[in-house]
């Protein structure tokens, strides 16, 4: 699914932005190697980011972190969504925030959804 919404919804976007951004007089050259390796790291990068809901809802169901705990931290949540798009993505804003906003809302659906598992008491 993150995959999907690289090549469909963020790619379009992000190579309409780099196309309208420079100057009219530069003419866009890129090799086939450059840009397949630029669509496999976003690729890479957004399937990672929507696995988010499953890190978390494991996170919470295995009792390695508590609900509580991580909806303190949900600011450094944030920061962190910034830095892996940092990373993952060319360096302009736009392609960041395409990648760090669904991250973040990947994050708090994985919250919403998640369970503690009871412990089952011996009677």
């Amino acid at each position: 699914m993150g995959v999907m919404f690289c090549l469909f919804i963020a790619l379009p976007n992000v190579l309409n932005f780099f196309q309208t951004v420079g100057p009219n007089i530069v003419k866009v050259s890129t090799d086939i190697s450059n840009f397949m390796s630029f669509v496999l790291s976003m690729s890479f990068g957004f399937g990672l980011a929507f696995q988010i809901p499953i890190i978390v809802n494991a996170l919470i169901s295995l009792k390695i972190a508590s609900k509580q705990s991580i909806i303190k931290y949900r600011g450094f949540v944030l920061v962190m969504c910034f830095i892996f798009g940092m990373i993952f993505t060319p360096p302009d804003i736009v392609s960041q925030f395409l990648m760090a906003i669904p991250m973040y809302i990947l994050f708090e659906i994985g919250l919403i959804f998640s369970y503690e598992k009871k412990s089952k008491s011996i009677s």
